[in-house]
């Protein structure tokens, strides 16, 4: 099973090689009606809120500005980051 699980995985990376993405027309996920659908009432107020530039400052990040953050983009309707800490600094 972690074999089959390995394998999976290299070729998802190997293949994600040949991705070609248009950075420039990526959107937030919250300019897209089909997120704001699927939640209750009461948080439709947060739908025009500015946010609050806690981690980025609200501006877009330029390719490796920030290389221990993740983005996982997919066609599914919300999107994950994550961050990724290690115990010595890049070399």
């Amino acid at each position: 099973m972690k074999t089959v699980a390995l394998l999976v995985g290299l070729l998802a990376v190997a293949s994600a090689e040949w991705i070609d993405i248009d950075w420039s027309t990526v959107r937030p996920i919250e300019e897209f009606d089909h997120y704001w659908a699927r939640l209750p009432a009461e948080l439709q107020i947060f739908r025009n809120r500015r946010p609050s530039g806690r981690v980025t400052n609200g501006q877009e990040a330029t390719p490796g500005q920030f290389p221990y953050q993740i983005a996982l983009l997919s066609e599914f309707g919300a999107g994950t980051g994550l961050s990724v800490f290690v115990s010595r600094p890049p070399e």
